[in-house]
């Protein structure tokens, strides 16, 4: 008797919100909500799955975070449409990427009116 299945491991993309205050970079960027679970499938249909849990990234500084599952599978059936600060938990801090000036092509770090180099304003910022 041959045996064709397995169990593998899935990450699937929900959805992705608009201005979401992050825990790591307290400012308001989009977040990418993913869906992370196993799965047994035999004869490469998937049966069942488990160990189901979601999980949110930043834009702007990458960072990873916990959603809650309650949370995540109204996200995931459309019955919310937003996503809250207070139910995500950070798990890994991220990184944000400095700015490149438009003018002189130098990095500008956030927080920034004016870059240090050339003195060209904030709003004309890559």
């Amino acid at each position: 008797m041959i045996f064709i299945g397995g169990i593998d491991a899935k990450q699937a993309e929900i959805g992705q919100f608009h201005k979401v205050l992050c825990p790591s970079c307290k400012e308001s960027h989009p977040m990418t909500l993913y869906k992370n679970y196993y799965f047994f499938h035999f004869f490469f249909l998937p049966l069942f799955k488990w160990n189901v849990k979601y999980a949110a990234t930043c834009h702007g500084c990458h960072a990873l975070m916990d959603v809650t599952s309650e949370k995540g599978k109204a996200l995931e059936k459309g019955q919310i449409y937003d996503i809250d600060t207070a139910d995500l938990t950070l798990l890994e801090a991220g990184h944000k990427k400095p700015s490149l000036c438009w003018n002189c092509q130098r990095e500008v770090e956030s927080g920034f009116k004016f870059c240090p180099h050339c003195g060209e304003t904030i709003e004309h910022l890559m």
